[in-house]
């Protein structure tokens, strides 16, 4: 194989050429250019260096080698002897001048040959890294003269592992003939992917049915995903899983066991790679690069630096050495810029749908029935999947009565809108007055970077307290990572979203994390990194077993929880409200108008130079008439007047016997509510207490495996937040949180609201049903309530959005190249729009302005209990997230109509009108706008629309309202994208 065969190999992979014929995601929008980057690696290239080496070196050598060959020709034509051709001047000449140029295949060779070992050096499995070689000086680390410098491999890059990965997967054969992937009984990710009792999840081929043929075109292959035993190794499976479906393979389907050997397996079918992708590719983690661009063009000088030019060599190189190595290294850096370049707008274009705000698909509401109007009460009746749902729930059966009573003696039974139509449910919401003041909770189901993007319009500087509990990365835990680059994913992971949970904090706020040994030092390098040393509160230590495990020479009891504030100056710590114990040393034996007591020192600490002479003087005892000084080099508290006071108000206290040493009497009511936090937890339940209690909400089932206890959340809760704020969990995972901001709220009063965000099915299995019977009931045993009277009246709004996957998988692009063949005729003008500007000009449109005429039909692909289907999106509720505005009222007045009253974050009142352009004109959104009397509305700051409208024309020059086209607005804010 030649240097330039291996590069084109590397290069393919690179550009993913190599996984042509998979059909999701990046694979698509690839494949949709396969013909254009396959000339321009196979033949484009190998033309370019040719041609940069023959002007780098200043002489054509082809014509020199004509030259020759002519003089030669002519003196053999002459008759002159081969030893007279040598000795010619002119073809010693010639010779001389080809060897001063140096054969340019030589050079081609090693341009191409590094060229490979640049690229293989920062490229793995799908991401460029910075790819250790153990080599000294082989890296150069960006430094900026910082006093420490917290680095590590994929600090720039995103980490995009997602629940999604699980879900797309297919691949294309001849004849336009698809196979599909799809998970079936899949156990889904639960609360950050933790493994479950020793045992891991794993991919099988679902025995049941491996496979069904949907049609003659397309094939759908059956895998589930769940807990196995250790030993069973994921090749293994995939083996027995191969097996499986090719025993069931009918020959309109043998394509799939052609032939696709590897160096190590020469009998490997495409099947078998494809099964053997699909587990790899949920096996670990993926990433995107925040600047491709600058990372490889910064690492490709250091290249050449180090690795071509050898500059300490340099004095002993010839000068014709060195105009050869220079020749090299322009044409090295000529190739390479280009293809870095066309990299550069590849991951790019990724970075940019990965930052892009994601669609609300569905947005629903859970409402006790305490805040629904009784008429609606007969169509909840007459509804079997509420109902089904109370009775898994609540066990509503066990409730004797007519439907219609039960409803109304149960107000904290939670109606779900999901399980009513559209229509139900915007007449419902209709009338509710500020139905976003009147939530509760907010739970998201996404992955969270995307949700905390989207959250940022609504809740930048508004969240009080964030608690989290994000994958430990025992490496046993669920969380995937790159080989070799364990700590490192785990630390990209946690700090793009720490810093995006930061800009969602209020000023006076704070963030407080539960983590164990494997990541506690790298977690406090993020947090000192992200908030400044100076902002760091302590450092808890929470007991979370009673004593050690068995199997370990020294067990481990404690895990931690790192307290930090955004502004140390500015958070207010509560303090954490004292105990009977504690209580109990406050009496009032002497009946003390001011009430209980206790004694405490009245002698002040000297130590460090602080003694004071002047408050060193005798304290009378009124009983006894005896004097009393401080003791050996110390002083009284206070001086002489301010003793003579309490003196007077009889606040210092003698002893029992009113014959002892002065002290100070200390009034209950005169100290602070509450004392100081201490740093060691050892007072709160264990964690065997948490799993207890889900077992007592869900009955005997293994749900979860390491919960954390309500109190210990309650307790982080306490110490930073206040009665009302909000609380922001983006690794909710059980919903312990939400539990805990409940409870909290029915013991003191407070008014605290919640976000939680969980990802996959996990939501729905877990974190919203565990909400749900938490607000029905605070008891339960074997899954039932225990005690109906004691619930909480509650709203939740849920939300899900649109998955990264989702948006590549909707991604349809122009194709310009054939669109404008004419302009693009021109080598360098085709050349220079592929690589620097094909996928952002031809996917511009993605969002058009079209779309915004039927906002109440829009429709993406969404992938949904593992299938991509056509769901119609929420451009209503986007908007909502994108604006950040809080809706007050939402009316349903006329179909084709959505009207909205809502406060900005200015805090303006804002009108939004939506409407169906099929069914409205503008002359219909005019007279509409007239006869609701928006016109002569002052309080209306800004009116929202979609389309182009004449409302202008009604405004008066005294009006103050300003006319908004949403279309403008939503694009903006939504491709408003910034790196994190």
């Amino acid at each position: 194989m030649t240097s330039y065969d291996k590069l084109i190999n590397i290069l393919r992979e690179v550009f993913q050429i190599d996984q042509a014929d998979l059909d999701f995601g990046i694979y698509k929008i690839m494949n949709q250019r396969r013909e254009q980057i396959n000339q321009f690696l196979e033949n484009d290239l190998l033309t370019q260096v040719e041609s940069i080496l023959a002007d780098a070196v200043g002489i054509d050598t082809s014509a020199i080698k004509e030259q020759l060959d002519k003089v030669i020709s002519g003196l053999k034509a002459a008759d002159f002897t081969k030893t007279e051709i040598e000795l010619n001047q002119k073809v010693i000449g010639l010779k001389k001048e080809l060897a001063q140029a140096g054969d340019n295949t030589i050079l081609q060779n090693d341009v191409f040959s590094h060229l490979t070992n640049f690229f293989k050096r920062y490229y793995h499995k799908g991401d460029f890294i910075s790819m250790r070689r153990y080599k000294k000086d082989v890296y150069a680390i960006p430094y900026e003269g910082e006093e420490v410098k917290l680095h590590w491999a994929n600090h720039d890059q995103y980490y995009i592992k997602t629940a999604e990965y699980l879900k797309n997967y297919s691949f294309m054969l001849p004849q336009g003939k698809k196979v599909v992937f799809e998970l079936k009984e899949a156990s889904t990710e639960k609360d950050n992917n933790k493994a479950q009792n020793g045992k891991e999840r794993k991919f099988k081929v679902f025995e049941d049915q491996p496979l069904e043929v949907i049609s003659d075109k397309v094939l759908k292959i059956y895998f589930t995903y769940k807990t196995e035993s250790k030993g069973e190794k994921q090749d293994d499976l995939n083996q027995q899983g191969f097996e499986a479906i090719k025993s069931q393979l009918t020959k309109d389907w043998f394509d799939v066991l052609q032939a696709k050997p590897t160096e190590k397996k020469k009998d490997r079918t495409l099947l078998e790679k494809h099964i053997n992708d699909f587990t790899a590719r949920n096996s670990f983690d993926y990433f995107i690069h925040k600047d491709l661009g600058g990372f490889l063009n910064r690492e490709l000088d250091f290249y050449i630096k180090n690795e071509v030019l050898h500059i300490d060599d340099i004095d002993h190189e010839k000068p014709d050495q060195f105009v050869k190595q220079l020749s090299k290294v322009k044409a090295i850096k000529a190739i390479a810029r280009k293809l870095i370049t066309f990299l550069a707008q590849i991951e790019d274009f990724q970075k940019k749908m990965w930052l892009k705000k994601k669609f609300v698909v569905e947005s629903n509401y859970c409402l006790t029935l305490d805040h629904i109007p009784e008429s609606f009460y007969p169509e909840i009746v007459e509804n079997t999947r509420q109902w089904d749902e109370w009775e898994e729930l609540f066990a509503i059966s066990e409730i004797k009565g007519e439907k219609i009573e039960i409803l109304k003696a149960q107000p904290y039974l939670v109606l779900d809108t999901k399980l009513f139509s559209e229509d139900f449910k915007l007449r419902l919401l209709a009338e509710i007055e500020d139905i976003d003041g009147k939530v509760n909770g907010l739970l998201v189901n996404s992955e969270n970077f995307q949700a905390l993007q989207l959250l940022q319009g609504k809740y930048n500087n508004e969240v009080k307290c964030i608690y989290l509990d994000p994958p430990y990365n025992t490496g046993k835990d669920g969380f995937n990572y790159k080989d070799n680059f364990q700590h490192s994913s785990w630390i990209t992971m946690a700090f793009e979203r720490i810093s995006l949970g930061k800009s969602l904090m209020s000023k006076n706020a704070g963030i407080a994390i539960s983590i164990d040994d494997n990541e506690l030092n790298r977690l406090s390098f993020l947090l000192n990194n992200a908030f400044g040393e100076h902002n760091k509160i302590a450092n808890v230590i929470w007991k979370k077993r009673s004593g050690p495990p068995n199997d370990k020479k020294i067990g481990t009891v404690q895990e931690y929880i790192p307290v930090f504030a955004k502004d140390i100056l500015e958070i207010d710590l509560q303090n954490k409200t004292r105990s009977e114990e504690q209580l109990k040393r406050y009496k009032n034996p002497d009946n003390h108008p001011k009430g209980r007591w206790a004694s405490d020192n009245l002698m002040a600490n000297v130590k460090g130079g602080r003694y004071v002479e002047s408050l060193n003087f005798p304290i009378e005892n009124p009983n006894t008439g005896e004097s009393h000084y401080p003791g050996k080099n110390g002083n009284w508290r206070f001086n002489k007047e301010k003793i003579e006071r309490l003196l007077e108000n009889n606040e210092i206290y003698f002893g029992a016997d009113g014959k002892g040493r002065p002290k100070l009497k200390r009034f209950l009511c005169d100290v602070k509510e509450g004392v100081p936090f201490s740093s060691l937890w050892d007072y709160l339940p264990y964690n065997n207490s948490a799993s207890k209690s889900l077992e007592s909400m869900f009955g005997d089932i293994n749900i979860f495996d390491t919960p954390k206890p309500v109190e210990l959340i309650e307790e982080v809760i306490n110490l930073i937040n206040g009665k009302k704020s909000i609380i922001l969990d983006y690794f909710a995972g059980s919903a312990t949180t939400g539990h805990a901001v409940i409870n909290l709220n029915k013991s003191d009063g407070g008014d605290r609201r919640y976000i939680l965000v969980e990802m996959g099915e996990y939501f729905n299995l877990v974190t919203k049903p565990r909400i749900l019977k938490v607000i029905h009931s605070p008891d339960w045993k074997d899954g039932k309530p225990t005690n109906r009277e004691g619930g909480s009246s509650h709203i939740i709004k849920t939300l899900r959005l649109e998955s990264y996957e989702d948006t590549l998988n909707n991604l349809i692009l122009q194709d310009h190249l054939t669109e404008y063949a004419d302009l693009f005729s021109d080598a360098k003008n085709k050349e220079s729009y592929m690589l620097n500007y094909m996928l952002e000009m031809e996917s511009r449109d993605m969002l058009s302005i079209e779309d915004f005429e039927k906002p109440f039909d829009y429709q993406l692909t969404i992938t949904e209990n593992n299938e991509p289907k056509p769901t119609k999106v929420d451009m209503v509720e986007t908007f909502n997230y994108l604006m950040g505005f809080s809706i007050k009222t939402q009316k349903h007045t006329e179909e084709g109509y959505r009207v909205l009253t809502a406060q900005n974050r200015a805090g303006e009142n804002v009108l939004i009108i939506w409407r169906d352009f099929e069914k409205h004109s503008n002359e219909d959104l005019h007279n509409f706008f007239i006869a609701n009397g928006w016109h002569e509305n002052p309080s209306f700051k800004h009116v929202y629309t979609n389309g182009r409208t004449t409302l202008l024309t009604i405004r008066k020059e005294t009006d103050n309202w300003q006319l908004h086209q949403i279309e403008l607005e939503f694009r903006q804010r939504m491709f408003d994208v910034q790196d994190v």
